[in-house]
């Protein structure tokens, strides 16, 4: 279709066929709804079609641009609520701890976003902190 010819989808999906891990939205719309909010973007194409295993981190500041600067959302709880269940597993903001995930458990406790879809999200953050070796025990051989 136009839209996958029109733009940077065929880079990414040459990415994420190489073995890429991980994959950041951006601040643009596609087709009316942010990227970081997109889940036909960031679920059904890099997810479900695919095959990412990895995680989406936002650029910095994309997700505080839902709401501020696309007026998608009218909060930072609401953003919050549409880029985690869009697919977006990690934020990467400018606003120090006055940021959108802040606002995941009040989402958890409204029904907004499930457990289940937390625990999607966590779990190749951690699986990329073990690659990392930041969750292993020291080593006793090390220098």
């Amino acid at each position: 279709t136009l839209f996958r010819s029109m733009t940077f989808l065929p880079q990414f999906q040459a990415c994420v066929e190489a073995g890429s891990f991980s994959v950041m939205c951006s601040y643009n719309r596609v087709n009316g709804v942010p990227a970081c909010a997109n889940r036909k973007l960031l679920t059904e194409i890099l997810r479900t079609e695919w095959g990412l295993r990895g995680y989406v981190v936002s650029d910095e500041g994309a997700l505080e641009y839902i709401s501020q600067a696309h007026k998608y959302t009218s909060n930072f709880l609401e953003t919050a609520v549409v880029a985690v269940n869009a697919g977006c597993n990690l934020e990467l903001t400018n606003f120090g701890k006055d940021n959108v995930f802040m606002n995941i458990k009040e989402a958890v406790a409204q029904g907004n976003i499930s457990l289940q879809t937390v625990t999607e999200r966590t779990r190749p953050l951690f699986y990329t902190r073990k690659r990392l070796v930041q969750v292993d025990p020291p080593r006793s051989d090390e220098h």
